[in-house]
């Protein structure tokens, strides 16, 4: 029941590949959000007038000409909810079948770690925080 809260769409897993450029305009388009759902290791800083100050990756800053591999939900890759740099994707990989719906995805993720005893424990990591300066 819980997943079905956090996930009630029929949103489909999908792959897709940015320039760190357009990465770093999607990063910027994330403010409104507060940059909520972003990649472990990826560590945003917004001003309080929600403009991007930095982002990094695993600690190293966005590189522009890099290209980025990046997995989310179909309906934010189509550019949808403001993330308008998502039309600029290339090499998109999209699942449209049930075994890739996130909500099936997420529902044998949790059981799994039940199956093997391992706790779930959510965190706040600071994966965007807002700029003291």
């Amino acid at each position: 029941g819980d997943v079905m809260a956090v996930s009630p769409f029929e949103n489909h897993i999908c792959f897709l590949s940015m320039t760190g450029e357009v990465l770093t305009e999607l990063f910027s388009q994330m403010a409104f959000t507060g940059g909520e759902c972003v990649s472990k290791g990826v560590k945003l800083v917004f001003t309080k007038d929600g403009k991007l100050k930095s982002a990094s990756l695993n600690g190293e800053p966005i590189d522009p000409e890099r290209k980025y591999r990046i997995a989310t939900i179909d309906f934010l890759a189509q550019g949808n909810d403001k993330m308008y740099a998502f039309k600029k994707k290339t090499d998109f990989v999209n699942f449209d079948d049930p075994a890739h719906n996130a909500r099936e995805v997420l529902a044998k993720y949790f059981k799994y770690m039940m199956e093997h005893g391992i706790k779930v424990e959510p965190k706040v990591e600071g994966r965007a925080v807002l700029s003291e300066e």
